[in-house]
């Protein structure tokens, strides 16, 4: 992909991955925008609304995709429209017109991304990702797709700069491990997104080396996990190096097992800030001032697992580390 712009030095603002635990749409709009100044993201509430989940809400209506179930059949059976479904797009409009009565900056977009859709959706049997005849004419479908939503939040809000993530937990899947050639088509066949930054967020332990053949122009994973281990790895400190944008997953995302929001942890900017200032530094050395402008904080996947109020919490704890970093650091 192309460089990263100058313009997108976020100086670890803070963003949401993407789901969110909320039934209303306002009430989830308006958390996702009041609560991440910086980098308002779009939502969506997968438990609510299930055309929202991650898989269905890019595969419903999808040329060539049946519905139930969701499988690869053929643009002669289905044919289908590039536009999201209606169903599944509940929260973009009211999402466009929250901003339109905001200061222009930048705006975060998330996408389930092509490998993750190709290995989800059956074709006669198989995996989309395993059936060239399946997985070429859904790749352009889905290409077509994804700029279909970023034209239309250019044409609402044409001051605003778009981030846009593709989602791809299954890049760590066997199958793409043993076809990554695959993988590099798929987001080869992508194209131009229409948005300003396009990156990738991986919420499994990423294959940092096919990563960087991907060549995003921000990764995004969590770093609590695979924070060390990505600062120690070849791939991922090349990826900097090259100048890609970094999404630090350092707020824990998992609800309890019973239903209830444990406690995170002794977690507050400060330590998070000193936390961040270690990762980046472990990976720039003397550029640490360009990686962690070049840096956004996290949770480290969706939050529909939380309750509203702690998802708030977490995503206002996310957007407050990143000037306890820059102070912390010594920065102007």
């Amino acid at each position: 992909m192309s460089a990263l712009p100058p313009a997108f030095r976020p100086r670890g603002a803070g963003t949401g991955i993407g789901s969110m635990p909320h039934t209303g749409v306002a009430e989830c709009v308006d958390a996702a925008v009041s609560a991440c100044p910086d980098l308002p993201f779009w939502p969506t509430r997968p438990l609510a609304v299930p055309a929202e989940r991650m898989i269905r809400q890019w595969a419903l209506g999808l040329p060539g995709v049946a519905e139930a179930p969701l499988a690869w059949v053929g643009r002669d059976r289905a044919p289908g429209r590039a536009a999201l479904a209606a169903e599944a797009a509940g929260t973009l409009e009211p999402f466009l017109r929250v901003l339109a009565s905001h200061p222009a900056g930048w705006l975060k977009l998330q996408a389930t991304g092509p490998v993750t859709l190709a290995l989800e959706l059956e074709a006669d049997g198989r995996r989309a990702f395993s059936v060239p005849p399946a997985r070429g004419p859904l790749a352009l479908g889905y290409a077509a797709r994804v700029r279909s939503v970023t034209t239309r939040v250019r044409e609402a809000l044409p001051a605003w700069k778009v981030l846009l993530v593709l989602d791809e937990p299954s890049l760590a899947s066997p199958a793409v491990a043993e076809g990554p050639q695959v993988a590099l088509e798929l987001w080869r066949s992508l194209g131009a997104t229409g948005a300003d930054v396009t990156g990738l967020h991986c919420c499994a332990t990423p294959p940092w080396g096919l990563i960087l053949d991907l060549d995003p122009q921000l990764v995004s994973f969590d770093a609590i996990r695979d924070g060390d281990a990505a600062t120690d790895d070849p791939a991922f400190r090349r990826l900097i190096e090259s100048g890609s944008a970094v999404a630090w997953g350092l707020i824990p995302a998992a609800g309890g097992q019973d239903g209830a929001d444990p406690d995170p942890g002794p977690l507050g900017p400060d330590a998070l800030a000193d936390r961040l200032l270690d990762l980046v530094e472990w990976t720039a050395g003397d550029y640490l001032p360009e990686v962690l402008a070049r840096s956004l904080v996290t949770p480290t996947c969706g939050l529909a697992s939380l309750s509203e109020d702690e998802a708030t919490r977490r995503l206002e704890l996310a957007a407050s580390v990143g000037s306890h970093a820059w102070a912390l650091a010594g920065l102007p």
